[in-house]
């Protein structure tokens, strides 16, 4: 308890400063925080309580600060927070997203900056890989609505990075995230034309996790025509990744999608036996075969069903 207090003690004036008028004192604050708070002398119970207490309040309010180097360290702060401490409230968690999100959640952005827009994100993907997924579930439209809107940045760096964690999400929280992605399907769909065939790839590999999450598949209608792009896409990369995708779709849909898309996702899939390039090829055969034997195995299991004798 004494040494939960002495750090309070010890960085009570940076933590009062961060809120003062001058932007020389609220820099010189978050700098003292940013190197001295994360000492390993430190415990990472006493960090958790000052932040409680009082820093996360006062730290937050920089992370919109007028100067771009205060925002900068504000982000660092909360990254390193995130890295080393571990059980963090959920109300402190749900605070900070809330914060980040607001930060990148309209255009024009709030954060002007490219690069501590793509902070942002980094932070935001942190705090769900450290495995705080019920914040994320409550503020679940906000962060898709937020994504949907980081998609259209023109950095592409940062669309990639965003695509990236559209797949973590799809991961993470796989029976949530599809009741949430009509917006950010659609912002996927429009990147799979970027100029750049890093952002394409990462484009079709996350819209392909996402249509995979529950609810999320009902929208593959509105984007069939995207995908059908980007199987004709000029970069072999892409379209050998869009080739898995659709073999993906085939083996994992839901009988009652396949229904709808079977006929159309097959013809896609058989249509890379006539790529160009001979790995595209060697791979949408690999596929293919993959494909038939998962339908003769379901044939197989309904068979054995229906065999079956009724007790």
């Amino acid at each position: 308890m004494e040494e939960e207090f002495e750090l309070q003690r010890v960085f009570q004036r940076d933590i009062n400063c961060l809120v003062d008028e001058d932007r020389n004192l609220r820099r010189r604050a978050l700098d003292s925080l940013n190197k001295g708070l994360f000492k390993s002398e430190h415990s990472e119970q006493d960090i958790l309580q000052l932040f409680k207490r009082s820093l996360l309040r006062n730290l937050l309010r920089v992370v919109s600060d007028k100067v771009e180097k205060n925002r900068e360290l504000s982000i660092q702060i909360l990254a390193k927070f995130f890295e080393q401490v571990k059980n963090i409230d959920n109300d402190l968690v749900n605070s900070i997203i809330r914060e980040a999100t607001s930060r990148l959640r309209e255009t024009p952005f709030p954060e002007q900056s490219e690069e501590l827009r793509l902070q942002l994100i980094h932070l935001l993907m942190l705090i769900f890989k450290k495995g705080y997924t019920q914040p994320y579930i409550q503020n679940l439209s906000e962060i898709m609505h937020t994504i949907s809107k980081v998609l259209a940045d023109s950095y592409a760096e940062i669309k990639r990075e965003a695509s990236q964690f559209v797949i973590n999400l799809s991961h993470g929280i796989s029976d949530s995230v599809g009741g949430h992605s009509m917006a950010v399907i659609k912002s996927l769909a429009k990147n799979l034309s970027h100029q750049h065939a890093k952002v394409r790839k990462a484009t079709i590999e996350s819209l392909g996790e996402l249509l995979l999450t529950r609810d999320a598949g009902d929208h593959l209608k509105e984007v069939m025509p995207s995908i059908k792009q980007s199987a004709n896409d000029k970069m072999s990369d892409v379209r050998k990744s869009t080739y898995q995708i659709i073999a993906r779709l085939l083996n994992q849909f839901s009988p009652s999608l396949l229904r709808d898309y079977e006929t159309e996702l097959v013809q896609l899939l058989l249509n890379g036996l006539s790529d160009d390039n001979e790995e595209v090829v060697k791979t949408c055969q690999a596929l293919i075969e993959e494909v038939g034997k998962n339908v003769r195995q379901i044939e197989g299991e309904g068979r054995i069903i229906e065999e079956q004798p009724v007790a």
